[in-house]
């Protein structure tokens, strides 16, 4: 057997060569925190398909979804907005699949607090797809399942980052699978933290708190607004707290090596839909700008999508915005990596995850980001007050 890691910065884990494998030849491995693949030589004929259907390191955009609009959009229902992430365009998207009988894939934080990607056949069960997950998600088996009710003829929408979608787009594409009733809706990702790192984040907690983690939100925004990304802890024991360890700062150090790398930070995609919170909305749609209860910044790429969306029109209020005015950070270009990374990640794999955290995030580093979050709210206090004003 093969076992010699892709370690590569154009591996982002999104498990098409995996699936797309005719003799199963390929598994995932788990290195440094993330799954990477490994080839069983005994197993492998040498065909290349592998190879061809892997996107992450190939030209990104077709000519089919060069063109994009781009929308303000929050839902109609309060009660959506209030469960969502931002202001409820995936509810209203996936509604639309749902009513047609279709299903719909996105990730979840499962009991076991692993973020897995699952299959709803109603909105009760997509609901759970719809708060913020920061860790890279379990695509076991998830791709065949898509293949197989895209042949059932069902309408099927696929919710992921940007390698994940085009993955899938790629292998369906060579197993010969047609893609008419397929959505492909990815996200502006900030880049993806390790599973492992999370569990060591949680086992921690426990550890600080003497209590198990009976739930966790990335985001909880029934307590804190939208903008700040403050996550809810609640222990076996009754405690709740809430912090931004995990989603401030550990987010930025711990993210896989591909995502700075990444070929789809660009409002031009290979999906038909694109996700995302509209960091910025209150200079292109200072009407739609709500700092406590969020904004939602929707993409369309294809007909297809287009077609949703005039379908939908009437659940959402919505505005549309020059691209040129929505092209936050992630849609112009991957993170840089920071010269202290690999200082972090080798003392982590050497000292463990208690080390990282007394040396760095506790105290230097934590320090700096809240001072820098406590700027940036001021500054966009201020240029919405502007905004507000001039018109």
């Amino acid at each position: 057997m093969d076992s010699v890691y892709k370690l590569q910065v154009n591996c982002c884990g999104c498990t098409a060569c995996l699936n797309v494998c005719t003799k199963n030849a390929i598994f995932m491995k788990m290195n440094n925190g993330f799954s990477y693949p490994v080839i069983n030589s005994e197993l492998c004929i040498n065909c290349g398909l592998c190879q061809k259907t892997c996107q992450f390191g190939k030209t990104v955009i077709e000519d089919l979804y060069k063109n994009v609009r781009c929308f303000a959009l929050k839902h109609k229902d309060f009660s959506v907005i209030s469960a969502s992430r931002s202001a409820g365009a995936f509810t209203a998207f996936s509604d639309y699949i749902l009513d047609k009988g279709g299903v719909v894939y996105g990730a979840k934080l499962d009991s076991d607090f692993v973020v897995r990607h699952h299959k709803a056949l109603n909105k009760k069960e997509r609901d759970t797809f719809r708060e913020s997950k920061y860790v890279q998600s379990d695509l076991d088996g998830v791709f065949k399942n898509v293949a197989e009710d895209l042949n059932d003829g069902k309408f099927v929408m696929f919710t992921g980052t940007g390698c994940q979608c085009d993955g899938l787009r790629a292998f369906l594409k060579y197993t010969k699978i047609s893609t008419e009733k397929l959505i492909l809706a990815d996200i502006v990702c900030h880049g993806v933290p390790s599973p492992k790192m999370f569990k060591e984040y949680l086992q921690w907690n426990e550890k600080k708190y003497h209590a198990a983690v009976k739930d966790f939100k990335f985001r909880d925004k029934q307590k804190y607004s939208w903008e700040e990304g403050i996550e809810k802890l609640t222990f076996a024991n009754g405690i709740v707290k809430y912090q931004d360890y995990f989603t401030g700062s550990l987010f930025d150090f711990f993210i896989r090596s591909s995502c700075y790398n990444c070929k789809y930070t660009t409002p031009y995609r290979n999906s038909d839909i694109t996700f995302a919170d509209f960091w910025g909305s209150e200079k292109a749609a200072p009407e739609f700008t709500d700092y406590k209860h969020g904004c939602s910044l929707v993409l369309l790429h294809s007909e297809k999508a287009e077609k949703i969306f005039d379908s939908i029109k009437d659940f959402v209020l919505y505005k549309e915005v020059p691209v040129e005015d929505c092209l936050q950070p992630r849609l112009k270009s991957p993170r840089e990596k920071e010269t202290f990374i690999d200082t972090y990640w080798n003392e982590y794999l050497e000292y463990g995850f208690e080390h990282i955290m007394k040396k760095y995030l506790i105290n230097s580093v934590m320090l700096h980001n809240k001072i820098k979050q406590i700027i940036y709210k001021f500054l966009r206090k201020i240029l919405s007050f502007s905004v507000k004003k001039s018109s």
